[in-house]
Parts: C-alpha cells; structure tokens; sequence
C-alpha cells in the first residue's frame, strides 16, 4: 500500500511534466523552457492524473496525524480541480 507521500512526489513529478509552468513556479528544475499544452487534450491530461491521485489516495493507509491531514489536504484540492474540469471550468 502506497503512502501518502510516496503518492505526492509521484503526483508532483507527474503534475511537472504535465504543467511545466507549475513545475517553475515550485522550483523543479528542467522545464523553464517549456509551457503547457492548452488544447483539449492537455486538459484531459491533467484531469487523469488528478483522477488517478484521487484513487490512489483512497487505497492509501494513514495512520498518523500529519499523513491524515496530508490526505485530507490533498483529496480536497483534487476533488475541486477534477469537479471545475467535469464543469468545464478549465
């Protein structure tokens, strides 16, 4: 069973390539010469991988204070992005 942080550095990683922009802006090196794909598609893409954090999320075991918090932190903000993207609200 993953844990919540092991879910957030891939959903980081993930988020980097997928939003050079964001991945600027925290600082993660290789992507200030890129910018993110604006089409459709791109979109969608983002929206998987928020979807797919979603589900790993709900597998994952926290048993502590801080690893709880960190779940429920994250499962909010990815419920909201995944919820303005079905609105189409992108």
């Amino acid at each position: 069973m993953p844990s919540i942080d092991s879910i957030a550095a891939d959903y980081v990683e993930r988020a980097a390539v997928l939003d050079p922009s964001f991945a600027t802006w925290a600082g993660i090196h290789g992507h200030d010469d890129q910018l993110p794909d604006l089409s459709p598609d791109g979109f969608a893409g983002r929206a998987e991988l928020d979807r797919s954090a979603l589900a790993a999320l709900a597998a994952a075991d926290a048993p502590g204070r801080r690893e709880q918090v960190a779940l429920a932190a994250m499962r909010e903000r990815l419920a909201i992005a995944v919820e303005r993207y079905d609105a189409g609200d992108t």
